[in-house]
Parts: C-alpha cells; sequence; structure tokens
C-alpha cells in the first residue's frame, strides 16, 4: 500500500511497476511509461534515483519480484525491452499453468469425491477427539442416519460404554511410526440393533507432527454382504484403479513409481518430457542414471530415512541430468508406498520444471554478489589510501569471486616488456608476482587498443586464432584461458588487470567480463588517488622541512629549535636525565662579511655548519641556526662533561677548515668560541634559563679571549 510520502502518478488494473526511491519513497509510473521502450522506463527511474522497480501482476504467482536497477543499466535498451517483454509472457504462461492445475486439481478431487459416494465400505473421517467431519452414503446407510444427523456429532456415542475407553486407547496409540491399525467394534444403531464392524484406522499428522484428523474404513463382520453389494464394491475398485491411472499420466506433473532397490518401475510422459528420455528407456533403469553425481550420496540417505520411517515425505529442490546430459533444476517431492502391514512397496515421486526459475534467481543472486563485491572495494578505495593494500585485497576477492587460478596487475612499457606488479594465486598454479614479461608478439597497435578500451576474453587459447610465438609466450606461465581488461587512468593507460585459467579452458560468461571492467575502473581510481596522495605527502614534507630548515645551512632553525628544546626538557624532566646546550658563535664574523663579502660570508656560514653537524652524530641530537652567525646544538641525556668535549670537537673541527681570516684578532682562519650548560630540569626551571645559562658561558669564553669552548658548571 502505498504510504502518505508517495507521489501517486496514476493506477494500472492488472499491472504495477513501482519505483523504490533512494529515499525509501515508492512511485508508481503511468501505463503510457511502461509501454514505452525499455530505455525510457530506466531514464524515469533514474530520474527519481530509484535503486530498483517491483513487478506485482494481481493474482500472479510472481509477485513482488525485485529487479536492481543497476542490472537494467548494464543491458542494452533493446535487449532490456526484450527481457522486460518475455518477463511478461512467462508471467502468463505460469497464470495459465496454474489455472490447469487448479482445473486438474479439482476435476480429481471431484473423481474422489464420487469415488468415496459410490463406495459400499461405510468410510468416516474424526478429530482426534472423536467429533465426526465426514461420512459417506454408505456409512449413513450402515448406521440408517441422515448425514445431518451424523456429521458434527461425536463418534464415541454410537460405541457401546464399556467399549468406549478402549476404542480411545485405540486412536491414541495411532502415531507417526504407526499410523495405521485396524479394530473390529461393536455399534449401537439409533433404532436398538447392534453390528459388529472391521475398521482400518489412518492418522494424518501435520509437519509438526500433530495429529489432525483419523480416517477410519469399515467392514461389517456380522454377516455376509449380499452378492450385489460385493459386484458394487468390485465395480468400485475398478473404477478407482482407472481415476489412478487417468491422474498418473494426465496431472500436469512428471511422476513415477520407483522400487526399493532404487529402480524406476513406472514413468508418465511428462516425467519422460522434463528428461528428454522415452518411457522404454527408463523403466527399469537405475535411479542414479538420471541423479546428479553431486546428489547420489545424499539420495541414499533420504532414501534410508523413509524407509526406516524416519520420514513421511521429501519435499526439495534439486537436480537431474537429462538425456543430453544437461542439467535441469527440479521441485522434488518423495514419499513412500507401504502394505497394510508396513512393509514397502514403492516409492512415489514427482517432479516439476523450475529450471528458468532456478537460472533467473541464479542470475540476480550473482548479480546481488558482484553489487556487494564492487561496494566492498569502492569502500577500501575511499577508506585507504594504502595502494598496494587495496590492489592485493582486490585482486584477492576478485579471483576467489571468479573461481579463477590466477589473477595479476600488468605494469609495462612501450615496447611491450612489463612486471607483475601484484598477484593472486591458488595454492596449485605457479606465482609469477615481480616476473618481468616480454612479448614477441606485441605491438604498438595493441598499446593503442588497450589505450582505447580493448578487452579480449580468450575461452582457450589454441582455439582463438592467437599467433604462435603469443601461445608460446602463455604456455610458459600455464595459461589455457584468460581475460585482459586494461586500467585507465582518466585517459591513460595505467595496466592490464588479467585473469588466468591455468587447469583447463574455461568459457568466460560477459557478467565475468562486465564484473573486470568494473573492478578495472576502480583500480584506475585507486592508482591516481594514491599518485595524488604521494605528491601531497612529497609537498607537506617540503612544507615542513621549509618551516622547519634554515634556508642557507639546511640546519633546523630557530622555530624548530624552540619546539625541540621544550619536548625534550619535559622527556628530561620525566626520566630525571640531564640535558646540555652548547651555543657557537663565528668569532668575528662581521668583520669577516666586510673583508669578504656577503657571498663569501654565505659560504662560509655553509661550511661551519656542514662542520658542525658531522661532529654531532647521534640521531637524539639537533644542531639548529640560532641566529646570524650563531648555532646552538641540543645534546639530550649529556652531562656538562660530555657537552664539553662535543664543544671542543666542534671548535677543532671548525679550525681544521682553515677558512682564511686575516681581520680575525685571534687566528688567520675562522675560529668559534662556544658557551655550555647542563642541568638535570626541575618544576622552579624553564627551557630558557638553560639557554641564559649556555648564553653566559659562551660570554665567558669571549671575554677569554674567543676560540674556545668553556662550560658553566655552575648549578641552575
Amino acid at each position: 500500500m502505498l504510504n502518505s510520502e508517495t507521489r501517486l502518478i496514476s493506477t494500472y488494473e492488472t499491472q504495477k511497476i513501482i519505483a523504490r526511491l533512494s529515499s525509501a519513497k515508492l512511485i508508481a509510473l503511468t501505463p503510457e511509461d511502461i509501454e514505452l521502450p525499455a530505455l525510457t522506463v530506466t531514464k524515469s527511474t533514474m530520474k527519481y534515483k530509484a535503486n530498483s522497480f517491483v513487478v506485482n501482476q494481481e493474482g500472479s504467482a510472481l509477485t513482488n519480484m525485485v529487479i536492481p536497477n543497476n542490472l537494467l543499466t548494464a543491458i542494452e535498451p533493446m535487449e532490456l525491452q526484450n527481457l522486460l517483454f518475455r518477463l511478461s509472457k512467462t508471467i502468463e504462461h505460469l497464470n495459465q499453468e496454474i489455472q490447469h492445475k487448479k482445473r486438474t486439481f479439482n476435476q480429481s478431487e471431484q473423481r474422489y469425491q464420487m469415488l468415496v459416494e459410490e463406495i459400499a465400505q461405510p468410510i468416516c473421517r474424526l478429530l482426534p477427539n472423536g467429533t465426526v467431519i465426514f461420512v459417506n452414503h454408505a456409512y449413513c446407510q450402515q448406521f440408517q442416519q441422515e448425514r445431518s444427523q451424523i456429521i458434527g456429532q461425536n463418534f464415541f456415542n454410537s460405541i457401546p460404554p464399556e467399549a468406549q475407553q478402549a476404542t480411545r486407547e485405540h486412536f491414541a496409540s495411532l502415531d507417526r511410526e504407526n499410523p495405521v491399525k485396524s479394530r473390529s467394534q461393536l455399534l449401537n444403531l439409533p433404532t436398538g440393533e447392534q453390528r459388529l464392524l472391521e475398521w482400518t484406522d489412518r492418522a494424518i499428522f501435520d509437519e509438526e507432527g500433530n495429529k489432525i484428523e483419523i480416517q477410519s474404513v469399515g467392514r461389517e463382520i456380522s454377516s455376509e454382504l449380499p452378492e450385489k453389494h460385493c459386484c458394487s464394491l468390485e465395480i468400485a475398485l475398478q473404477e478407482s484403479q482407472q481415476a489412478l491411472e487417468a491422474t498418473f499420466e494426465q496431472i500436469n506433473l512428471g511422476m513415477a513409481h520407483i522400487a526399493v532397490d532404487g529402480r524406476l518401475l513406472r514413468v508418465n510422459q511428462n516425467f519422460c518430457k522434463i528428461l528428454g528420455y522415452t518411457p522404454r528407456e527408463l523403466e527399469n533403469a537405475n535411479l542414479a542414471k538420471i541423479t546428479h553425481p553431486d546428489d547420489l550420496k545424499m539420495d541414499k540417505l533420504y532414501l534410508e530415512q523413509l524407509l526406516s520411517n524416519q520420514r513421511e515425505n521429501l519435499r526439495l529442490s534439486r537436480r537431474y541430468l537429462r538425456k543430453n546430459r544437461s542439467l535441469v533444476w527440479v521441485n522434488f517431492h518423495l514419499s513412500l508406498a507401504r502394505q497394510k502391514s508396513g512393509k514397502p512397496v514403492y516409492f512415489v515421486v514427482t517432479i516439476e520444471d523450475i529450471s528458468d526459475r532456478q537460472r533467473t534467481e541464479e542470475k540476480l543472486r550473482h548479480q546481488a554478489a558482484q553489487e556487494r563485491l564492487l561496494s566492498k572495494i569502492t569502500r577500501q578505495i575511499s577508506s585507504s589510501l594504502n595502494f598496494d593494500e587495496i590492489i592485493n585485497t582486490a585482486v584477492a576477492e576478485v579471483r576467489q569471486f571468479l573461481q579463477a587460478d590466477r589473477i595479476i596487475i600488468f605494469r609495462f612499457a612501450a615496447d611491450g616488456s612489463g612486471m607483475v606488479t601484484h598477484e593472486s594465486v591458488t595454492s596449485e598454479t605457479m606465482k609469477i608476482q615481480n616476473s618481468c614479461i616480454v612479448d614477441p608478439c606485441f605491438q604498438k597497435n595493441y598499446l593503442r587498443q588497450y589505450q582505447e578500451g580493448r578487452v579480449k576474453a580468450v575461452n582457450d587459447i589454441y582455439n582463438a586464432g592467437l599467433s604462435r610465438c603469443y601461445i608460446e609466450m602463455l604456455e610458459k606461465f600455464q595459461v589455457k584461458a584468460h581475460i585482459v581488461v586494461p586500467i585507465l587512468q582518466q585517459e591513460e593507460l595505467w595496466g592490464l588487470l588479467i585473469v588466468h585459467q591455468c587447469s583447463e579452458p574455461r568459457k568466460w560468461q560477459p557478467r565475468e567480463v562486465m564484473l573486470l571492467l568494473e573492478i578495472s575502473a576502480q583500480m584506475g581510481i585507486a592508482s591516481q588517488q594514491a599518485e595524488l596522495y604521494q605528491r601531497l605527502a612529497a609537498a607537506n614534507r617540503e612544507l615542513r622541512r621549509i618551516a622547519h630548515s634554515d634556508g642557507l645551512t639546511g640546519l633546523a632553525n630557530r622555530r624548530c629549535f624552540d619546539s625541540y628544546l621544550e619536548l625534550e626538557w619535559r622527556r628530561s624532566y620525566r626520566q630525571r636525565a640531564s640535558l646540555s646546550i652548547i651555543l657557537c658563535d663565528i668569532d668575528y664574523f662581521k668583520l669577516y662579511n666586510d673583508t669578504y663579502g656577503h657571498q663569501a660570508g654565505d659560504d662560509c656560514l655553509q661550511k661551519v655548519a656542514s662542520a658542525i653537524a658531522d661532529t654531532v652524530k647521534r640521531p637524539a641530537d639537533l644542531v639548529a641556526r640560532y641566529g646570524g652567525e650563531e648555532f646552538v646544538i641540543i645534546l639530550p641525556n649529556t652531562t656538562v662533561e660530555g657537552a664539553l668535549k662535543v664543544a671542543k670537537n666542534i671548535h677543532d673541527a671548525v679550525k681544521s677548515l682553515a677558512i682564511p681570516h686575516l681581520k680575525s684578532e685571534v687566528s688567520e682562519f675562522v675560529t668559534l668560541s662556544l658557551g655550555v650548560a647542563a642541568t638535570i630540569p626541575k618544576l622552579a626551571l624553564s627551557p630558557d634559563t638553560l639557554v641564559a645559562a649556555a648564553d653566559d658561558a659562551l660570554y665567558q669564553a669571549k671575554s677569554a679571549g674567543r676560540s674556545r669552548a668553556v662550560a658553566n658548571f655552575h648549578p641552575l
């Protein structure tokens, strides 16, 4: 029923095509829309963002059939129109078949009623509590009452009081293992007469094992039946046999009697038609002849269960093999006919061909599975930036879905050579990942064809008209059949998605090729996304480098120094470790610039910075340009004595550069003055106090004549 949010365009008397919108609203198309070409109907559903529509024909066996819209969009418009036309014809055919079955059933029911009414034996049907729900004409005559006087009454009222309890216990003893029993019973007639009858009682159970009815057939044994009654009984039996014969042949289902040892005793025409055999070919043949090999084991188990009373009947869908060895799906019903003693006589089986329905359901299931796979891969691409992880997962899941032997991603050069970069294979298949492959038959026109979206599906490499050199190349990798699909990054050829079947040739299905095209499109998006991410990551690294590096010397800049010092200060405080600072200053650098020029001054700064960085080698140490001609070094986990030793090494390394400095008042070469300070951080101190202590030591070094290292040994 349409809800208040449904927009109703018009109604259609017997058939409605309803599109479900992405917002969960429903919309009904007009009859004119239905009669338009399939492409127009598809566009209409796309206009309203419909993801499916429902075919619902009143009175039809096919109701609420959901057809995904993306399945329609994958089909050519003319094919879709033909598909819808065939679907409507299928619905019409099934309705006709259902009506025919109903008529056949009604006719059989009428014949059964006529037979029951004409038979000379009294027949009645009781509820478990004894209430009579049916009696035939013979029963009414036997008890000299009208039918209306009997139905609805309790059966036990016609039994002498002394026999009622035994009769109740007899009915209660009927169970699923022993549903049929006989009894002799003295009955009271309304006239006061008593008659002795022999009754055969059968209990009827529902699917849950509850007793729902008792059917009784009686035979008077108090006196001999008149001869005319015997003749009537014989005639009735003959008519019953004829009715059963007619039902066996005319029923609109395949029907057969099967011996306990599995031989087909008798088959009707419909049974033969479904399986493509003649009656002569099937009679006395073993059931295994028409059974799918994979079902033989279960068939044996089912038959044993029926013979041992573990089952009363069996209903399921299963596979049979036609005479031409093609597969047919049937609805299958099996029951066991027994003698009065309970001895098995034969199995009764009916089958109904449901192959078309099974193929349609399989196609829809496969389509739904493809959509789930595509959705999963799309989510992986959108949620992960790890390209190798995305591709490895995708090829593994696609290979599992297609049940292929090998799937690879191939990146190649223009000359046809290339490398297998990703692979998923079965345990029995040769691995070829990281293999360099040269295709001697590759030509530039192949590259152009793949660039234009060429897809190559080969069912059998030996029967596809391939060149000898190409076959030899495929044989090296054990390939019997393959599909090659290009992976395009926008309009550029990025690589190839290749599926290999190595165990045997394989007939590739169009839907499998369509799936690979969808997957290759997603891989193209993933490759482009990965490249964009790599560029972005490189740009971010460069930005971080620029933000934290000194442009002239390549050392860390002042901002980076302040951040790292704060970080190491907190770490050293937690670990109660010593933290040292060295401040360096190039002696008389202003005179150097004035003498040699700023270009030479920049070269000097670069050389000094390089010498300091080469001397300070621990990964946790940081060398930074502090400003102008000043440098600073952070030494975690280092005492003042250790820092002073590093400072002297730096002094000697710079001096050994022998950079001429004619205006220096302490040396003919460029020299450094260095101040050293160290402390174990405390709450009362801050990183600035440590820098100030190192600056004080640097001042002492300059006051003492420069070109030296001085440590501030006074605790902070």
